[in-house]
């Protein structure tokens, strides 16, 4: 009877149990961690250093190192250390993803055999049980695209394929963008204005639709654990595309006679024909050309959300001036008639770089050197440097130092800066990512850009 009573007291209590509230509080803790590269100047890394030797601020404000690991490449393994605790054994590192982009490039010989040697270098010496990589190519021909493998002897395959894809003579997009240029006829500053937009434009097309694509190759990595690298490799990706038809010395060298040009064309009051009157402020008024600076940042960022180290290079500088043949493509102006005098046909001088072929080297560097430095990783120009590119690749990625620290709080998709030093050591160089993006899962990366 007692057990009776008991039970019915309980069902009787049971409905006012399941509405009492129950108050929770919950608060999100997060581990970040990021890969740190110490090197002195030469760029050789500095091994030995401890948790307390390094600095770590995130919006300017100093964080507590919670887990520090170094990770040597003689041994190949970490030693972790928690806050406030005894070493943990040694750890491997995790599996680790490589990601080629190779651009549509016209190179030499010699620079296509180095770029070839030393990527498949890497991928012999660091692709280990585990690790993966992928090659992706702008070229539009069979076989250039590969999903993520394991099988280092079909990843050097696809690097032979896509680089063999780089032959000097090889009629790329930058190329064909330059012979319109070159081909372009006008008869006044204004109607020279109105094409170089049209030059702009398909400069843009191109560069933006690059950008798009490393940004897609980003964000296909955002649910992929282990350390992420990216090669980046281009000859022609600048940072302000078209930019370089715009520029003070290039309209006055494209636009404006020779003073002898000037006497033989002058009618007898001494007044120039209206058709080579020419006045680079009316076209620099008219000028217009895309400002992708925005678009690279935001790709550096994404890049540095999902733990992505680029590495970037911009091989045969000297030759990305110079069209199929080994000459130098420069505008020059001719001397026989006004009409003839508009004209920008392809010198055979190779004694400079003008001001229009320095204008897209040093636009590239800018984007590739943005992507690299935002990132951890490091830019490399020249042929000259491809080798020292790929070992320091290779060395960044068995010596180097894991940090992590907490953050507390939801997700506010708010852009974090990230600072990283070693105390008292001003000559040392740290390379880590500078951004820290804090997500939602519904975040939506929309950026208007403009055009300058």
């Amino acid at each position: 009877m007692k057990l009776f009573a008991a039970l019915a007291l309980a069902v009787a209590l049971w409905p006012q149990q399941q509405t009492t509230p129950t108050f929770l509080e919950t608060l999100e803790v997060r581990i970040t961690n990021l890969d740190v590269v110490v090197t002195d100047r030469r760029g050789h890394a500095v091994r030995g250093l401890k948790r307390d030797d390094f600095v770590l601020l995130e919006g300017g404000k100093p964080q507590t190192i919670t887990n520090f690991a170094e990770y040597s490449g003689s041994s190949g393994v970490g030693q972790s250390v928690a806050a406030g605790t005894a070493p943990a054994p040694p750890e491997t590192p995790q599996p680790r993803k490589f990601l080629f982009y190779i651009d549509e490039m016209s190179l030499t010989n010699s620079t296509r055999a180095k770029l070839l040697d030393s990527a498949t270098a890497l991928v012999r010496k660091e692709m280990h049980p585990g690790d993966e990589a992928m090659v992706v190519t702008r070229a539009k021909a069979p076989g250039t695209v590969l999903e993520f493998t394991g099988d280092r002897e079909l990843v050097e395959a696809r690097l032979r394929n896509a680089i063999d894809q780089t032959a000097f003579g090889t009629r790329t997009a930058s190329q064909a963008e330059e012979l319109f240029y070159n081909s372009i006829h006008s008869s006044s500053g204004r109607e020279y204005a109105s094409m170089a937009r049209v030059y702009a434009t398909r400069v843009e097309r191109r560069v933006t639709s690059t950008l798009r694509t490393l940004l897609g190759l980003v964000g296909s990595l955002n649910q992929v654990s282990g350390r992420k690298v990216m090669v980046v490799v281009s000859e022609s990706l600048s940072s302000e595309p078209g930019r370089e038809a715009f520029t003070l010395e290039t309209i006055q060298s494209n636009t404006q006679p020779t003073a002898l040009e000037m006497a033989s064309l002058a009618d007898s009051s001494g007044e120039l024909p209206l058709s080579v009157k020419f006045d680079p402020a009316v076209m620099s008024a008219h000028a217009s050309w895309f400002d992708a600076r925005p678009m690279i940042k935001e790709l550096a960022a994404r890049a540095s959300a999902n733990g992505i180290t680029i590495y970037s290079l911009q091989p045969d500088v000297a030759k990305s001036t110079s069209i199929p043949g080994g000459q130098i493509a420069t505008p020059r102006r001719p001397t026989s008639s006004p009409q003839q005098a508009l004209r920008f046909p392809t010198s055979t001088s190779t004694s400079s770089v003008d001001q229009f072929h320095r204008q897209i080297v040093e636009g590239t560097r800018n984007t590739l050197q943005t992507l690299a430095d935002d990132t951890g990783g490091k830019f490399f120009i020249g042929a000259n440097q491809i080798d020292d590119g790929f070992r320091q690749i290779a060395e960044d990625l068995t010596a180097y130092y894991s940090i992590g620290y907490r953050t507390e709080g939801g997700g506010d998709n708010g852009v974090r800066k990230i600072d990283v030093r070693v105390k008292n050591r001003p000559e040392l160089v740290v390379r880590a990512r500078r951004e820290l993006l804090r997500r939602t899962p519904e975040r939506r990366w929309t950026r208007s850009w403009r055009r300058t």
